[in-house]
């Protein structure tokens, strides 16, 4: 008999190193002493062991290469090889692979809903009209086929629950902040210092990072010297050249964009360095109702937030005190309202729990408990 049970978290396009499959879940198992946990995911690098979570590469290639086809083949492989208790599927193209492996060997399956993939095929406007809808139903069609096979469903956000009102045994396991807790002095900003902003993450058309750079280029017009990172993740090849020539020829921008995933060490010294987040989402479906990650990690690391205005966030933006909700997309922006961010004084509330992950993390392996026991 094994000593531990045996968890697999499987992605195709997150990294192994994924803040929520290894910072989050795979820490939170690990901690218990009681599971060996074997994350599979989007690697370019060799896999390496980290105390009892073991790191193995389902797909290595840009997102677009053909060889992302025999992802759920290299999937089914590995739960032959592991013999799981548990596998925690984080997106339907890999179905086919658990629902076939299932037949032969019998485990506990959780799907993790991070993200509501038809709804986002159908407004993120990466694809024409009819394709959109025939890769929607293709993708809800797998999401029906999966279900009889699901013990019980996680929810990365709340809203999920009214827009899979279909699904039973699920619990919300949302993407709060599991970094250490900060403490400090209330923030301030003065016009004559140098502010240091970052758009960070995933770069693409829908997360608004052009109009988030349009809105610095006016701020440091107004008040000179200021400095902008642009970190992240840029799949679309055409968008990154957009973003490139927008910043072409200033000094103040620096673009740091990967055709990959970036590094999550990369990432975090590159956050830790900035004062101001900027989050200039645009308030389409697929984002409107949901909780950005960044957003609780930028209160939680005490990095003044600049978001799009959304009652959805600004309700935890005011309770912490953390920065300004604004119009990213008016387009023209006075001196006067840019001066707003001078004008308040940040962090001035006293932090609550409703950032943080460990009541996630409490409730992420009292589901994982219930399957399979301690």
């Amino acid at each position: 008999m094994r000593d531990k049970k045996r968890i697999i978290i499987a992605s195709v396009l997150k990294p192994t190193e994924d803040s929520r499959m290894l910072y989050k879940f795979g820490f939170s198992l690990r901690e218990t002493n009681k599971y060996e946990v074997y994350i599979l995911g989007f690697s370019e690098k060799k896999y390496r062991k980290i105390n009892n979570i073991h790191l193995y590469s389902l797909h290595s290639k840009p997102r677009t290469h053909p060889s992302r086809v025999l992802a759920p083949l290299r999937l089914v492989r590995y739960i032959f090889k592991i013999k799981p208790d548990v596998v925690i599927l984080t997106t339907y193209e890999l179905a086919p692979a658990v629902i076939f492996a299932n037949r032969f060997l019998k485990f506990k399956l959780i799907y993790d809903i991070q993200e509501n993939f038809s709804l986002n095929v159908l407004s993120n406007a990466t694809l024409p009209t009819g394709l959109q809808r025939l890769a929607a139903g293709w993708i809800r069609w797998w999401e029906r086929r999966i279900d009889p096979y699901v013990d019980h469903y996680l929810l990365a956000e709340d809203c999920y629950r009214e827009e899979f009102p279909q699904l039973s045994n699920v619990t919300a396991v949302e993407n709060k902040y599991s970094g250490p807790i900060l403490h400090g002095d209330p923030v301030s900003f003065y016009p004559e210092g140098t502010i240091r902003f970052i758009l960070a993450g995933t770069l693409t058309e829908v997360y608004g990072i052009m109009e988030g750079m349009k809105w610095f280029m006016g701020f440091n017009i107004h008040f000179p010297n200021q400095a902008l990172h642009v970190i992240g993740h840029c799949p679309m090849k055409t968008y990154r050249q957009k973003l490139e020539e927008l910043a072409n020829g200033i000094p103040q921008i620096n673009l740091e964009l990967s055709n990959t995933p970036i590094p999550f060490e990369r990432m975090q010294d590159a956050i830790s360095k900035a004062d101001c987040w900027l989050m200039p989402y645009q308030l389409i479906p697929s984002i409107a109702t949901k909780m950005p990650t960044k957003l609780y990690e930028s209160i939680a690391r005490r990095k003044v937030v600049l978001i799009t205005k959304n009652p959805v966030w600004e309700k935890l933006v005011l309770t912490h005190s953390a920065g300004l909700c604004i119009d990213f997309h008016k387009g023209a922006w006075t001196k006067s309202e840019m001066e707003s961010l001078y004008r308040h004084t940040y962090f001035t509330a006293v932090q609550n729990g409703d950032i943080y992950w460990s009541e996630e993390a409490e409730k992420l392996l009292s589901v994982v408990e219930s399957l399979i026991g301690s």
